[in-house]
């Protein structure tokens, strides 16, 4: 619906598939270890866990796709909105160490086990700060208000329960005596 009412980039609905990806990065694996935790006995812990693996979840799935998106997306800001496969990895490469004046820290070009790829540190430096951040404050809203929202669906399913029992009782034949004529 964004894209139909705002259009996204040159045309293109990046913006709204990472976000869309994004969503589903966190939700499904917060459903996924919701239900596998269920079953403890300590409900605060039961939701803080999910919490804590959707987010790690979520942060690596975006660092993934992001790894590939961010050039795609570099490619058409270098472009135009023109043809992207006339962009090299290098022209790539320039605009983000010149354009968003990114060069790879010290502590990594200091150590010998870390990897020297530019690329590489850029998508993780770049992404992981802000997706960590941003689904510890998801994740924490969520924890204050799933007690509060527990009461109301609570009450919700007792109530369709009741009406549910209501609906049965009045559509049931009944069991009416037949007087004779």
């Amino acid at each position: 619906v964004h894209y139909l009412r705002f259009g996204g980039t040159f045309g293109i609905p990046i913006n709204q598939f990472i976000a869309f990806v994004a969503s589903l990065a966190y939700a499904l694996p917060l459903y996924y270890f919701t239900k596998l935790f269920a079953k403890g006995k300590h409900q605060r812990l039961v939701k803080i866990i999910p919490l804590i693996l959707s987010s790690l979840a979520m942060t690596f799935i975006m660092v993934c796709v992001n790894f590939w998106l961010t050039e795609v997306f570099i490619r058409i800001l270098i472009a135009g909105g023109g043809n992207i496969a006339s962009v090299s990895k290098d022209e790539v490469l320039n605009f983000v160490s010149t354009s968003l004046n990114f060069s790879l820290p010290r502590w990594v070009e200091n150590t010998s086990f870390l990897p020297k790829n530019f690329w590489f540190w850029f998508i993780v430096i770049s992404y992981v700060p802000f997706n960590l951040v941003k689904t510890a404050l998801t994740s924490t809203i969520y924890y204050v208000l799933s007690f509060r929202l527990e009461v109301v669906l609570e009450r919700f399913r007792l109530s369709t329960e009741k009406e549910s029992i209501l609906l049965r009782i009045k559509n049931e034949p009944q069991n009416n005596v037949q007087t004779l004529q």
